[in-house]
């Protein structure tokens, strides 16, 4: 997380009241923690249509949204796509919507009943997680140049002859670097080698199966038999993580 700006925040409820009470909690919490935060809510369908997501640190939606909207799910999947480092909290008045969150990545799912208890430690989560982002780039050489990759933005790495293709959510890169020492700068509770060609985000697994997997951007990679048992084991782990987050 970059300090020397404001953390950007944006609630989403269609029921303003609710968002106001959000943005109260929110902004209690992150001025106790000492953090600057610009927190915009949102409970009008006409300002939902004109919301730019892109450089949105922490996105608290509620799941419901009104007739005829976008719910939170297709929103935080939609903003994922554009800006894959924000953290993305849902919240909702019913517990029935707690299994349908998995369609999305995300930190955390609150029942508004729980609001004043939760929030704090959703909040402390996603601060967590854009630092980590944010203190551990990929740094690649480019010829003379050395150059960064955030690494919440990249979908898988494929090996191709002596280089490395690395798939982001916005563009492709290419280096000179071997699977191997990739593999050791990239975290392990996120990236996974899933073949001897392939290492994969799971933060941007779609669809598992055992041969393969569907990730973001109609990306399909194959899942060696040599690496299926990690790989499964990788994704668990990674799935009971945020869904940690969900129960706690």
């Amino acid at each position: 997380m970059n300090t020397d700006k404001a953390l950007s925040v944006c609630v989403v409820d269609d029921i303003a009241r609710f968002s106001d009470i959000i943005c109260s909690n929110a902004a209690q919490y992150l001025s106790k923690m000492n953090i600057a935060a610009k927190i915009k809510a949102v409970s009008q369908p006409q300002e939902l249509d004109r919301l730019d997501l892109s450089s949105t640190d922490i996105l608290i939606a509620d799941i419901d949204l009104g007739e005829g909207q976008d719910n939170g799910i297709s929103l935080a999947n939609r903003v994922k796509r554009c800006n894959p480092r924000c953290q993305i909290i849902f919240v909702s008045s019913y517990l029935n919507y707690a299994t349908e969150v998995y369609s999305a990545d995300h930190i955390w799912f609150i029942l508004k009943s729980q609001l004043e208890e939760k929030l704090p430690l959703a909040l402390s989560r996603a601060l967590d997680n854009l630092s980590a982002g944010a203190a551990s780039p990929l740094v690649l050489k480019r010829g003379r140049e050395q150059y960064t990759i955030d690494t919440d933005t990249i979908i898988c790495i494929e090996s191709h002859q002596r280089k490395a293709l690395i798939f982001c959510t916005d563009r492709i890169e290419e280096a000179y670097v071997s699977m191997s020492a990739l593999e050791k700068r990239l975290p392990d509770s996120k990236f996974v080698r899933c073949h001897n060609s392939y290492i994969v985000n799971l933060a941007m697994v779609e669809v598992f199966s055992s041969g393969s997997l569907r990730l973001a951007n109609d990306i399909s990679v194959p899942v060696s038999r040599q690496y299926r048992a990690a790989t499964k084991a990788a994704f668990m782990e990674y799935s009971l993580m945020k869904l940690g987050g969900a129960n706690e």
